[in-house]
């Protein structure tokens, strides 16, 4: 493949330029690592589905940036018998159908905090989510937001879904 080809999903005749697009199966996952360890993840909102309008996302004139819903509030318990450090991920799933055939990554990060707890010791992080997290990047680079169902994981758990309602939106 030449180095000119920017093509990053893969097709009959390129591999790719990036694991974002990768269905096999992976050795590790990004984030794996070991520890002599153990943590525990918990989440403090009741609700598991938070549902938004596409169309009036774009009324009230957010950008990129602008945070969607509350921020994510996690838990983090040391669970194990020694101290530790652990880096706890953030991602969103997006859905895998989209209107115009595009092909989104399986997972993207949005957030990570770095954690050291001592045994038994407990704190809280924080991820805000943000507008670009859910938008989808179409072959030409327009960005677009999807109407369905996206997953938020807090390391290999699923938290949360976001349910976006409305038409397919180019953000501009």
């Amino acid at each position: 493949v030449s180095m000119f080809d920017m093509q990053m999903r893969p097709s009959s005749t390129n591999p790719g330029r990036t694991y974002k697009f990768y269905t096999g199966k992976a050795i590790f996952e990004f984030g794996d690592g070991l520890s002599y360890t153990t943590f525990d993840y918990s989440w403090s909102n009741d609700s598991l589905v938070s549902k938004f309008s596409i169309e009036s996302l774009m009324k009230n004139n957010y950008n990129e940036k602008n945070v969607v819903g509350h921020p994510y509030r996690v838990n983090i318990t040391n669970t194990g018998m020694v101290a530790g450090d652990d880096v706890v991920l953030a991602y969103v799933i997006p859905q895998q159908k989209t209107f115009n055939d595009q092909t989104p990554p399986l997972k993207k990060l949005f957030g990570f905090e770095r954690v050291h707890l001592n045994v038994h010791e407990s704190t809280e992080v924080f991820f805000p989510f943000n507008m670009q997290s859910l938008l989808t990047v179409a072959h030409d680079g327009s960005k677009w937001l999807e109407p369905g169902f996206y997953k938020i994981l807090i390391g290999k758990q699923h938290i949360h879904t976001i349910h976006l309602q409305g038409k397919p939106t180019r953000w501009s």
